[in-house]
């Protein structure tokens, strides 16, 4: 992988004199003081309502039994909550002795199962008809994982990455971790038009020699979908550095809102509408929100690689592994 830059304007590990200047999250501080002060928590955006039935009767019973049964592999089938109900009621009454196996509860493979990573790419096969090897997905705990894994494979001290404010605190934060320096381009309101713009030349003079960009779309917390035209410079101004690289966080896919003239707004996923980035291109998603299961803390990281990259290279920078149950929980998710 080449550098963006001359090596010696890199920092180097021996070189950093400071340590990274990492507080408590905001969200998670005004959070605990709601609960402290018993007030309305405003900071936090997490689901009131349950995640689907199906979704928590096949966690249980992917716990319970150990291994796939096969009861979703006709995921739309209206017998299935009953199937698997049947089948958390037999596991129940059954010693542990009767279970000789177990493979869902054990370690998995770095990268995720299998099976869970062929069910993320049908998902993307069904939703955007957009075709992606298992090979190049790799799942993490939760898309805070995800981006800091990108970060993390991408980046190296000293890297410049683009991020637009207004942010979710996680960004800057993680650049602070990895000694990566961010820089900002801000959304400005346009109140007639109730919209969120940025300045071209603002995006222009951030991505030169910029090792990546930061890319939230729907946006958090302005709600805002990055319209065609404009994922289209992004990609271009992106493709003509020597080797910056497009980290989409799109946990909101599904939360999209009409503009004021009730036309519905599209969430775009770059790789399908403009395949010439797909080498530069880290999707990061996430069942959290679209799922009402924010507690689950399974993702996905959608990883596009480029030929310079070791398949599923991001899986072995990976702080932490998630664990086969964890995973079919996600594997479930994405195939309701």
């Amino acid at each position: 992988m080449s550098s963006s830059g001359d090596d010696h304007n890199l920092m180097h590990p021996a070189d950093i004199d400071h340590e990274p200047q990492v507080k408590e999250s905001v969200i998670r501080l005004m959070t605990r003081l709601a609960l402290q002060y018993n007030a309305v928590n405003l900071s936090q955006g997490f689901p009131n309502e349950p995640p689907p039935r199906k979704v928590k009767l096949a966690l249980a019973q992917a716990v319970l039994s150990g291994k796939d049964d096969g009861l979703l592999q006709n995921n739309h089938c209206d017998s299935t909550e009953q199937a698997l109900t049947e089948s958390i009621m037999s596991l129940l009454t059954k010693s542990s002795e009767d279970t000789l196996t177990d493979e869902l509860n054990q370690y998995s493979p770095p990268m995720g199962r299998a099976d869970a990573r062929k069910a993320v790419s049908d998902y993307y096969s069904r939703l955007y008809n957009y075709e992606v090897s298992e090979d190049h997905i790799t799942l993490t705990l939760g898309a805070t994982e995800a981006v800091a894994t990108a970060l993390r494979t991408v980046g190296r001290p000293g890297d410049k990455v683009v991020i637009f404010e207004p942010f979710h605190e996680l960004y800057c934060s993680q650049c602070e971790i990895f000694y990566l320096n961010p820089v900002y381009v801000t959304l400005r309101p346009n109140k007639e038009k109730s919209e969120w713009h940025y300045d071209s030349d603002e995006l222009k003079d951030a991505i030169k020699g910029a090792k990546a960009i930061i890319l939230n779309t729907p946006h958090n917390p302005t709600g805002k979908c990055f319209e065609y035209s404009e994922l289209k410079q992004i990609v271009n101004l992106c493709l003509q550095e020597e080797d910056c690289y497009i980290i989409t966080d799109e946990i909101y896919e599904h939360m999209t809102y009409p503009d004021d003239n009730g036309t519905p707004r599209k969430h775009l996923l770059i790789p399908e509408a403009f395949p010439e980035a797909t080498c530069r291109t880290l999707v990061c998603n996430s069942l959290g929100k679209s799922a009402s299961a924010t507690g689950k803390s399974s993702s996905v990281h959608l990883a596009i690689f480029s030929s310079s990259f070791p398949v599923n290279l991001m899986s072995y920078i990976n702080p932490r592994m998630a664990a086969g149950v964890v995973l079919a929980s996600a594997r479930l998710v994405f195939i309701v």
